[in-house]
């Protein structure tokens, strides 16, 4: 996929409207840590760039979580703070203005080098892709940069009606490498390839274990995702969390490829047959029989994809699956590894292994959308 690209000349003296992803987790208390920013810290070499291109104003804009109401509690304000203090470390040192009414006349800011906007889903406008609030949003400059690849799958305001607005529009240094690195990775398989899903929703994840079953020598499948395929073949899964009204789209899915655990860990850290979970019990973790199994087929891959955590790591009682697979994905340094998603790179910053994984997506629904299908449209009007 070919993308239209900014040069120097496109950027000089202008103000640059960048459509970052800022959608990361604030901790509880209330501030980004180093485990939860590197979205973040993807940003600052593009901000230096801009500068260093001329540029007269660098205007950042996105959303976190989701609101549909002007909710405090959802600011950007720390995501602001946390991307000034990574800019300052970078010796960019200009501050970054938080702007909280986009309909104040953005020329009244134009002396201050970086703008960031508040929320913009505080704005329901935003996610009903709505033209009339696009069209407000393009006063803030002269030039669009979709930097966002993880909400490029959203059909956002911000990602398919702005760019059209503007008279340039462009694609961000960290899209592009995301998807040229995504096309590279389905156009080099080598098996055998194995697939590690976890995370809440098996709802997400059924496009990709669609597109990608018949390449895959297994798809290993924790978590949610675990639950409900189980609960889908009969097994009594007591209080685990299921996707119900994903019962019979999961009963389907009778690809040999798919390898589900055959032991879970339940309340006190206790490992049961997946066949003697109790009515009060929840399923929290794989267990150790399954772990074993995953990482003895992780260990013999030449190409592995995971995103999504095996269970409730963020508890230390049922942390051992997702930490245990995290690690073998790592330490497998033959195969060519790819992993993505907000919980899965929260593990592998924790564990301190992003830098041993070959590459790490920005992000989780939409690497997902572009692994199963090629096409997302907040990349339509960016490309060539």
């Amino acid at each position: 996929m070919e993308f239209n690209t900014y040069t120097q000349e496109d950027i000089f003296g202008k103000r640059v409207l960048m459509r970052c992803d800022l959608d990361v987790k604030v901790n509880e208390d209330g501030i980004v840590d180093q485990y939860h920013d590197l979205r973040l810290e993807r940003i600052v070499p593009v901000v230096h760039q801009l500068f260093g291109y001329g540029a007269m104003q660098v205007v950042l804009i996105g959303h976190r979580g989701r609101p549909d109401h002007k909710d405090m509690s959802l600011s950007l304000a720390p995501i602001r703070d946390r991307l000034a203090d990574l800019c300052v470390s970078e010796g960019l040192d200009e501050p970054i203005t938080l702007i909280d009414d986009i309909s104040v006349d953005p020329l009244a800011h134009k002396h201050e080098p970086i703008i960031m906007l508040e929320n913009l889903r505080f704005w329901p406008e935003e996610k009903a892709g709505d033209s009339l609030f696009a069209e407000k949003l393009s006063l803030w400059g002269q030039v669009y940069i979709n930097n966002a690849f993880g909400n490029s799958h959203r059909a956002d305001a911000s990602m398919s009606a702005l760019p059209g607005i503007m008279d340039r529009a462009f694609a961000g240094p960290e899209l592009i490498k995301e998807v040229s690195t995504l096309e590279s990775f389905i156009l080099e398989i080598k098996k055998p390839f194995m697939i590690v899903l976890g995370g809440a929703k098996i709802s997400t994840k059924l496009p990709l274990i669609e597109a990608l079953s018949s390449k895959a020598d297994a798809i290993l499948l924790g978590g949610g995702l675990a639950n409900t395929v189980l609960k889908a073949r009969g097994k009594e899964m007591g209080e685990s969390l299921v996707e119900q009204e994903m019962l019979s789209d999961a009963r389907d899915l009778s690809d040999s490829a798919i390898i589900l655990p055959d032991d879970a860990v339940v309340a006190e850290g206790r490992a049961v047959s997946v066949d003697e979970i109790q009515p009060d019990e929840a399923m929290l973790d794989i267990g150790p029989e399954a772990n074993t199994k995953f990482v003895q087929l992780i260990q013999e891959a030449n190409t592995i994809l995971w995103n999504g955590p095996m269970g409730k790591f963020e508890d230390s009682a049922f942390e051992k699956g997702t930490y245990e697979i995290a690690r073998a994905i790592a330490q497998n340094q033959q195969a060519r590894t790819l992993a993505g998603g907000g919980e899965t790179v929260e593990v592998l910053e924790k564990l301190d292994l992003v830098d041993k994984i070959d590459f790490v997506s920005e992000g989780g629904g939409a690497m997902l959308t572009f692994l199963a299908d090629g096409e997302m449209p907040g990349l339509g009007s960016v490309k060539i």
